[in-house]
């Protein structure tokens, strides 16, 4: 993620689709270079199947950050990531966010919704730019 003042690499792995609060592990560190770990994936024979741009806009509340996307070709969403689901229910209480119709997905699978399920088996690399799915 090129976030203008640094960049971002991260790692996301999810368990499986139907995600719950402890189904996802998530990795991150600093680089100094964005093309340059572009260019190492590519040289360890990673390929880049779909690349997009996204706009972000972060907040942090409490225990929790709390994400504002624009990805492309999908509406834009909140996403609340917490400490616990304790914390989590708290902040969307402050936020009057109803519990029951939050969803617990990856922008992967809200482009499979939209997109077929060939969006689904894609490997997407986004990139983020810093200017309610929880």
């Amino acid at each position: 993620r090129d976030e203008g003042d640094k960049v971002r690499l991260t790692m996301k792995q999810r368990y499986q689709w139907d995600i719950t609060l402890d189904h996802a592990l998530e990795k991150e560190c600093l680089v100094s270079d964005f093309g340059l770990i572009v260019d190492m994936f590519i040289h360890l024979g990673i390929q880049i199947s779909v690349q997009t741009e996204k706009y972000r806009t972060t907040w942090q509340l409490e225990n929790c950050e709390i994400v504002y996307d624009e990805n492309p070709w999908l509406d834009p969403y909140f996403e609340i990531e917490w400490p616990d689901e304790e914390a989590i229910r708290e902040v969307c209480e402050k936020l009057g966010c109803d519990w029951d119709t939050r969803r617990s997905e990856s922008a992967r699978v809200l482009y499979s919704e939209k997109y077929g399920e060939h969006a689904r088996s894609q490997e997407i690399i986004t990139f983020a730019h810093n200017p309610f799915i929880i």
